[in-house]
């Protein structure tokens, strides 16, 4: 009994002392990615702001075990990705102006992420886009300990991504 003890003492410690400290982390956590691309503001923005042209550059719209539904109108701007379990990712657009697209994404009930494009055109004619994923963490000790690590763990995934808009985007100019 003593051992036991002795071993569910420090472990409840250590767990204590875990949710103290990622209770001081923050809630939210950004990751930024930014790339040039050698083409036309307009094009770039028209991949970005178009859902039926994220099935060139964006990996989930290009899964073939996910089903695409895409609805764009004047008011709506929106796609619902479904995977054979019924699992839901709803990407809505949000009001943009020309030089910002925000696009929020959400598994139907909570937003998780929010992506905000960021579009500058520079002296040599390309277009700088950025690209900011703003997450939102829930208050489990676990998930706040992995916004730490987010720019790492999903840093080269933005990466690519962004180099497939940047490829189809120069393919449009040429």
């Amino acid at each position: 009994m003593r051992q036991i003890k002795l071993f569910i003492i420090p472990v409840f410690l250590l767990l204590a002392f875990l949710c103290l400290i990622t209770a001081c982390l923050p809630s939210q956590v950004v990751v930024s990615k930014t790339i040039s691309i050698n083409a036309n503001q307009q094009i770039v923005v028209s991949q970005v702001k178009n859902f039926n042209n994220w099935k060139n550059w964006y990996p989930l719209f290009q899964d073939k075990n996910i089903t695409v539904d895409i609805n764009q109108s004047n008011d709506t701007n929106y796609a619902i990705l479904s995977n054979e379990n019924q699992k839901k990712l709803v990407f809505k657009a949000l009001k943009s102006s020309p030089g910002n697209i925000d696009i929020t994404l959400s598994d139907g009930d909570n937003i998780n992420d929010t992506y905000q494009f960021i579009f500058i055109t520079n002296a040599n004619g390309e277009t700088q886009l950025t690209w900011n994923v703003n997450t939102k963490l829930k208050w489990y000790p676990w998930k706040k300990l992995a916004g730490v690590f987010m720019d790492k763990i999903k840093g080269p995934q933005y990466e690519d991504v962004l180099k497939n808009l940047k490829e189809v985007s120069e393919k449009m100019t040429h």
